[in-house]
């Protein structure tokens, strides 16, 4: 964790934050609702992990009603490879890959993500980065067939996941 980067905050302050406290648990900072130099409480409070993507789609148990547009557009209906993560209330962690772009799944819609991460409890949660960057492993097997436009055999390059053990 890049403490300066939290306690600064100017460069999130257009974008949702979901931060990870020390217990584990989640926090949502919607953007709007936090300003540039004030991480440093968060810090204080015990995050030990803030990460910057969206839209968020539950806040405190409540669906989050989407904007208009949120680095791509939220309102449309069009369905894409999606990853989404949540925590309900008691602290379990929701992970959700949705394969797209496929004949086995066309994908799925941000606004339905929102809807199914509340039909399973979470009470915060937010959208990762999807497309090629949608894939599930598990104890070494890819569970999930991931969509890629590079001729890579190996797949899309990615820098930073979240691993459950």
């Amino acid at each position: 964790i890049q403490t300066t980067d939290i306690a600064d905050m100017t460069k999130f302050v257009s974008r949702d934050q979901l931060l990870v406290m020390r217990d584990g648990t989640f926090i949502a900072l919607p953007r709007g609702t936090y300003a540039a130099g004030e991480g440093q409480k968060y810090i204080d409070e015990g995050v030990v992990q803030s990460f910057t993507f969206g839209p968020l789609l539950v806040n405190d148990g409540e669906a989050v009603e989407l904007p208009e547009k949120y680095i791509i557009s939220t309102k449309d209906t069009i369905r894409e490879p999606r990853t989404a993560i949540g925590q309900a209330k008691d602290g379990t962690v929701i992970m959700m890959v949705v394969d797209g772009r496929q004949m086995h799944s066309f994908g799925i819609s941000i606004e339905r993500c929102g809807e199914i991460m509340e039909q399973y409890g979470a009470y915060q949660a937010s959208m990762l980065d999807g497309g090629s960057s949608s894939v599930m492993v598990y104890r070494g097997r890819e569970i999930t067939s991931p969509t890629t436009l590079s001729q890579n055999e190996e797949g899309r390059y990615l820098p930073d996941a979240f691993l459950v053990k």
